[in-house]
């Protein structure tokens, strides 16, 4: 069973079985590098302990405890004269929770939200919060969409015989890609003035979209 990842640097110096699982961890490696220059240093000043709330393992929660040291940076003109050293491969400055948990926990809350998400959690012996999970989705950097190359654009009523929108859906995937505030010239030929990967436009009768087309969109044959 794999408690911890496989973490350079880092050995295990106690387990403590119960009901849950303590762990206590520390760093080996004889140095370690300033974060605000760069600078190596072997010179410690003092150890203390960070509390992780990790992933579950065989239903028990796990609590690593992790020894740190505090470095002396040797370069005069660095503004900290004393730093943390860094753990990058197992979680973040200040986390209280290992960047595996994290991510598991934002899987969680894409799938079924904040509070459910939470609930989940729970249940699976994983430590984290509604407003945690919600947190680490928001920060949560999505993949860049692919870039379309066949799109239809019709209007959509914010409120019907009053305003109208624009929507602008891919043809291949046949999925929505954008929704536009309004159905003007200007908004419509920026939009593919930004977008100019469009090969293709499929449109309904509007003299106005023909005129964005054309404006913002020269290279793509409409019909």
């Amino acid at each position: 069973m794999i408690i911890i990842p496989e973490i350079p640097d880092i050995c295990i110096e106690d387990v403590q079985v119960a009901e849950e699982i303590l762990l206590t961890v520390r760093t080996t490696s004889p140095t370690a590098t300033c974060p605000c220059c760069g600078t190596v240093s072997k010179r410690v000043q003092s150890h203390y302990k960070r509390t992780l709330h990790d992933l579950p393992a065989s239903g028990r929660p796990i609590t690593l405890i992790v020894e740190v040291r505090r470095f002396f940076c040797k370069k005069s003109t660095c503004p900290r004269e004393i730093f943390t050293e860094r753990l990058p491969e197992l979680c973040d400055p200040y986390a209280k929770l290992p960047k595996r948990l994290q991510e598991a926990l934002c899987r969680l809350g894409l799938r079924v939200g904040g509070q459910a998400g939470a609930d989940a959690a729970d249940e699976q012996g994983m430590s984290g919060s509604r407003d945690t999970i919600l947190r680490l989705v928001h920060r949560d950097k999505l993949p860049d969409p692919p870039k379309s190359r066949i799109v239809g654009i019709d209007d959509w009523a914010w409120k019907r015989r009053q305003r109208y929108g624009t929507l602008i859906c891919d043809l291949e995937t046949r999925k929505p890609i954008e929704l536009l505030e309004d159905r003007s010239v200007e908004t419509v030929s920026a939009w593919f003035q930004a977008h100019s990967h469009v090969q293709i436009v499929s449109r309904d009768g509007s003299s106005e979209y023909a005129k964005a087309i054309r404006k913002g969109a020269r290279a793509a044959p409409n019909r």
